[in-house]
């Protein structure tokens, strides 16, 4: 292959890469069939970890996931009392708008989440504000989608949830999963949950990554931005080149020196 056409091909192979990575995690995103099921039958994945990471994309694979899962033969009921139809993992928008759906559908459900509901956006900087885009998809499901403040968008989440009786399990973090006999046994260190199916909704946004150098443990070292507005005057680092990154040098560096590192030569993963 001619030198040019090799360096072509490389710059594509990292585009991949970086598509797959996800914004806070070294490993590829995993492998998904269709409807969003992985290799395990029965275990559906969607969200960030499915290549979802804008809300109104993550939104839309938690309705179609159930509406999927809905129109498998034996897919609701006559399960007895302890056999969940499906059991969702994660809070945010791809587990919630499931769990609406599910719930929409009849469907036997349980919601477990390791923190409080939508966490990820509910430790957006203060006053970020969510966009609904893309504009030209309208958005699929019950949870509400529209620009706004982090903070509205909460208090709307949160009212959906409690008027809808959501059955949601918060600050209960899953310890394991495993299928027997075809059946998913879903640990808590409350209980353990039986169910048909299982969808994971998890994200990344949980599990910032660190430098891991001399340093990374001192006090005026953050690895989350909640308020930028308190920062003035001050010389401020920032580490990253995905979209967080981005977002917080623009915010600080409205009242503050910022200085934005990033190990590659251009900023491939954002969008």
């Amino acid at each position: 292959m001619p030198k040019s056409q090799n360096s072509f091909a490389v710059k594509i192979k990292q585009k991949i890469v970086d598509i797959l990575h996800s914004g806070s995690s070294q490993n590829e995103r995993p492998f998904l069939k269709k409807h969003n099921e992985s290799n395990v039958p029965g275990l559906f994945i969607i969200g960030d970890l499915a290549g979802a990471p804008v809300i109104k994309y993550a939104m839309a694979q938690g309705y179609e996931v159930i509406e999927h899962i809905a129109s498998l033969p034996a897919a609701i009921g006559g399960n007895g009392e302890d056999l969940h139809d499906v059991i969702i993992i994660g809070a945010g928008a791809a587990g919630l708008n499931a769990a609406l759906q599910a719930k929409e559908r009849g469907m036997s459900y349980v919601v477990l989440e390791k923190e409080k509901m939508a966490d990820t956006i509910q430790n957006f900087p203060e006053g970020k504000w969510v966009y609904a885009e893309p504009d030209s998809q309208p958005s699929k499901g019950k949870l509400w989608l529209d620009g706004a403040t982090k903070e509205d968008l909460i208090k709307r989440w949160k009212q959906i949830v409690e008027e809808n009786q959501v059955n949601l399990h918060s600050l209960e973090a899953v310890t394991g999963c495993e299928k027997k006999d075809g059946i998913f046994h879903v640990t808590t260190p409350k209980a353990t949950y039986r169910g048909k199916r299982v969808v994971l909704a998890t994200g990344q946004r949980g599990n910032p990554r660190k430098l891991n150098v001399p340093g990374d443990d001192q006090e005026k070292v953050y690895h989350r931005l909640y308020s930028p507005r308190k920062y003035k005057n001050e010389n401020i680092l920032v580490v990253g080149g995905g979209n967080s990154a981005i977002e917080a040098a623009i915010t600080l560096s409205e009242q503050n020196k910022v200085y934005l590192s990033y190990r590659k030569a251009e900023f491939s993963r954002i969008f």
